[in-house]
């Protein structure tokens, strides 16, 4: 299952940098490992025992990470070209886009707990044992608090400081470009 993770961060990384700019793809990849590791520091702490049906979840936090970035960074991408926006720090501008996606990438993750507690609740009734299904479904609602803290409030801050670097650099960049060609 870690080759799978590894290939599911990879492919994040490669699409964010073919569809959005590299700062936006690292961000991601970063939001990729934090959510990761935030759902499995959560299911030690939690104690639930891992087995691969808990691990599957491993793989789920990935995707919905991928899912609710892309929301982010369509969002962020949308305003970057609207002209008043532009004028935003890069603080101001990643927080603007994590306002407007707030709520679709909290209500995905919710959905998705309800959907695991309802799940819960069918599979027990049927089941002789409540326990043999109370450690995927506590897995699967770590799994969407990790991703919902994640998505909704590190990666837009790690963006705006990632965002700020290279703001940074391609201003000192065409500077010394600028100095270079008027010295000739």
């Amino acid at each position: 299952i870690s080759i799978a993770l590894a290939c599911i961060i990879v492919v994040h990384f490669l699409y964010f940098v073919i569809r959005y700019k590299l700062v936006m793809a690292f961000a991601a990849v970063l939001a990729d490992i934090h959510n990761l590791g935030l759902f499995l520091s959560l299911l030690s702490l939690t104690r639930i025992p891992v087995a691969s049906s808990v691990l599957a979840f491993a793989a789920l936090t990935l995707v919905l990470t991928v899912i609710c970035t892309s929301l982010l960074f369509d969002r962020m991408r949308k305003n970057a070209k609207n002209e008043d926006l532009k004028k935003l720090t890069a603080f101001e501008q990643a927080d603007l886009g994590a306002n407007e996606c707030f709520k679709l990438n909290l209500i995905i993750p919710a959905c998705l707990a309800c959907v695991a507690v309802v799940m819960f609740v069918l599979f027990s009734i049927s089941s002789l044992s409540p326990v043999v299904i109370l450690a995927p479904v506590f897995a699967a609602l770590v799994c969407f608090i990790s991703c919902a803290y994640g998505t909704a409030i590190f990666t837009p801050s790690i963006y705006s400081r990632f965002k700020l670097l290279g703001d940074n650099y391609k201003s000192q960049h065409s500077r010394a470009s600028k100095t270079k060609s008027s010295n000739k």
